[in-house]
């Protein structure tokens, strides 16, 4: 199906977040409405890009993926639906390509429990033309939480991780059991290969992060420890399985629940690179750190819901920035990789809002332009530019 998209020319204004990060240039954006969609995703590979998200109409839910070609054209497809799914703001389906091959997911319920779901795939082996009936990646039955999994390409298959929560069953976090989180490789045939777990103490609902680093993919979540310390763990891949995970960064933040809020990791020139979100000091901080430097504070008005990318000499996190009428705002930062004492710039997206219902922010590069899918009332809102860039 393909739907007409309409496309406005936005003078996008941009604001600081913090005293260290200030604004010299305000890029033009475009903006492409999409109706009647939340949870949004983007993929970018030398093909192209992708977009998933998800749509509720009555009591059915339809995943869509559409193609973006090279003139920011989307051609949409509903490649799965179902009245028995649980879509969540903060559990956005993941979209990952290699080849002609597509993976992507959706969250149907195991049973009437209102945290009881699983983790369903859906692919295609011909670049979106055809689509496989849906199959199942948790290897358990157990009626437990399944979700906020990330993909990426490895060799000719994907990597997958994802928080398992078959040790919960009918606790939902810290009154029961722990989450944990699993990994799988998905082969080039669909199948899927081992589901290993790597932590089996974490975060309940903070999405994992993968990325490939200086060639290798490394992954990144929010562990927790038994005493309710939830800073952000990674665990590298020594080329058969990922190793013991490690702190990333030592924040210290002792919460009793989970603060829904997922890290992001990206290659920065070859290093590993995390932004993510904390309240260890007693304020939301922004935190960035480049592996082998300090972290930075890059914002103490945040929400959190973050992204980042790379892209040639710049690093650029998305993020949510609390206003003082209890709104938000969509920001990105854009950080200079070349020259780390480099002032940031800082562009406003658009005015959102601190509900759930306003979802998480995503970032890709397509087209060489940068793209960012913002949830609002009316649906997803595509913005991109080419100028963010220069």
């Amino acid at each position: 199906m393909i739907r007409i998209l309409v496309v406005s020319l936005i003078s996008m204004f941009s604001a600081c977040d913090s005293s260290s990060i200030k604004t010299s240039i305000e890029p033009n954006f475009s903006v492409i409405q999409v109706n009647n969609a939340s949870t949004p995703n983007l993929f970018s590979d030398e093909q192209g890009g992708l977009l998933s998200y998800q749509r509720t109409s009555q009591a059915e839910t339809e995943l869509v993926v559409a193609h973006i070609d090279h003139r920011g054209a989307l051609t949409e497809q509903v490649v799965a639906q179902g009245n028995d799914w649980f879509v969540n703001w903060a559990d956005f389906p993941a979209i990952s390509r290699n080849g002609n091959h597509i993976v992507t997911w959706y969250l149907k319920k195991h049973d009437e429990g209102t945290y009881s779901y699983n983790i369903w795939l859906v692919q295609s082996f011909d670049n979106g033309a055809t689509w496989q009936p849906p199959t199942q990646l948790n290897n358990d039955n157990s009626g437990g939480e399944h979700g906020f999994a990330d993909i990426i390409p490895l060799g000719d298959s994907f990597l997958i991780s994802w928080l398992d929560g078959r040790n919960t069953i009918g606790h939902h976090g810290a009154h029961g059991g722990a989450m944990m989180v699993n990994w799988a490789i998905i082969n080039a045939d669909g199948s899927v290969h081992s589901n290993e777990t790597l932590d089996s103490r974490s975060c309940d609902c903070c999405h994992t992060a993968l990325a490939s680093v200086g060639g290798a993919p490394m992954l990144a979540y929010r562990d927790r420890s038994e005493e309710e310390v939830r800073d952000i763990a990674i665990s590298r891949w020594n080329g058969a399985k990922f190793t013991e995970s490690a702190p990333w960064h030592e924040d210290n933040w002792q919460i009793s629940g989970c603060p829904v809020n997922g890290p992001s990791v990206i290659d920065r020139q070859g290093k590993a690179a995390l932004a993510w979100y904390t309240q260890a000091k007693g304020n939301a901080e922004l935190k960035f750190k480049v592996a082998g430097s300090a972290p930075i504070t890059l914002s103490n008005t945040t929400l959190g819901r973050i992204d980042a990318l790379q892209y040639g000499r710049y690093s650029f996190i998305s993020h949510l920035s609390s206003t003082t009428d209890s709104g938000s705002t969509v920001k990105i930062i854009r950080l200079d990789s070349t020259d780390l004492s480099a002032t940031a710039n800082t562009f406003r997206i658009t005015a959102s809002s601190a509900q759930r219902s306003s979802g998480v922010p995503r970032m890709a590069i397509i087209n060489d332009q940068l793209w960012i899918a913002v949830t609002r009332d009316e649906g997803i809102a595509l913005y991109h530019s080419s100028e963010a860039l220069r």
